[in-house]
C-alpha cells in the first residue's frame, strides 16, 4: 500500500478511539454523579417511606440553630396500636401502614415543613414560622385525614389513628428539649386515650380528634 494511503485509516481508527474514550468517560462519570446522587438520598431519607430521616432533621435543625429566630412548632406521631396491627395483620400489613401514614403527612404538609420518619411508627413534623393555635388545627386536620382513609391490606380493612404531641418555641438553640416536651406530650395522649393531639398536658380529660 502507498504510504499516503494509510493517514486516511490511521486518522480514522485515531478518531474511533477519541470517541470510544470520550464515551466511556462520559458513561464513567454519568454513573459516579447517579450513584452520588443515590447515595446522597439514601443518607438523608427514610428508604420504606420516602420521608427524611433522622440525621437530616438534625443537620435541618442545627443550620436554623445558626440562621434564624423565628417561632416554630415541632410534632411528634405515633401510630396507636402499631404492634397490634402487626401481630393481627402481619408486617407487611405494618409496612403498608407506615408507608400510607407517611403519604398522607405528605400530602397534607405545607411545602416549608419537614416530615421525618423518627423511628419505628413514630414520626415527626418539624413546622418553621407556626404557631400553637395554626400547629393544632394543622395537625388534628392530618390525624382526622388518617382516622377516616381506608386502610386496606389483603382485602382486610385496619383501622388507624394518630397520638400527636407538640411544643411551640423559638429558640433553636433549645430544639432538643422541645423536642422532648413534644415526645412527654405524646406519651400523655398515648396513656389518655389515644387519637388526640396534645399541646399542653391539661388538668381535664383529652378530647379525641373527629
Amino acid at each position: 500500500m502507498p504510504e499516503a494511503d494509510k493517514y486516511p485509516i490511521g486518522f480514522f481508527n485515531l478518531c474511533l478511539m477519541l470517541f470510544t474514550f470520550f464515551y466511556i468517560s462520559a458513561l464513567y462519570f454519568f454513573e459516579l454523579n447517579c450513584a452520588n446522587e443515590k447515595l446522597s438520598y439514601t443518607s438523608n431519607h427514610d428508604l420504606l417511606t420516602g420521608l427524611f430521616n433522622r440525621r437530616f432533621f438534625e443537620y435541618i435543625m442545627k443550620r436554623h440553630k445558626a440562621e434564624d429566630e423565628s417561632e416554630y412548632t415541632i410534632a411528634l406521631f405515633d401510630i396507636d396500636d402499631f404492634k397490634k396491627i402487626n401481630d393481627s395483620y402481619g408486617h407487611l400489613a405494618g409496612d403498608y401502614v407506615l408507608k400510607e401514614v407517611s403519604r398522607i403527612i405528605q400530602d397534607c404538609q405545607n411545602k416549608d415543613y419537614i416530615a421525618v420518619r423518627w423511628g419505628g411508627e413514630e414520626f415527626i413534623l418539624f413546622m418553621p414560622q407556626t404557631d400553637e393555635n395554626s400547629a393544632y388545627s394543622y395537625l388534628s386536620e392530618i390525624c382526622r385525614k388518617v382516622s377516616s382513609f381506608a386502610f386496606v391490606f389483603d382485602a382486610k380493612r385496619i383501622n388507624v389513628t394518630l397520638t400527636v404531641g407538640m411544643c411551640t418555641g423559638n429558640d433553636f438553640g433549645m430544639y432538643e428539649s422541645i423536642v422532648r416536651t413534644a415526645d412527654d406530650r405524646l406519651y400523655y395522649g398515648k396513656r389518655n386515650g389515644k387519637n388526640c393531639v396534645v399541646k399542653s398536658t391539661p388538668d381535664e380529660p383529652l378530647q379525641p380528634v373527629k
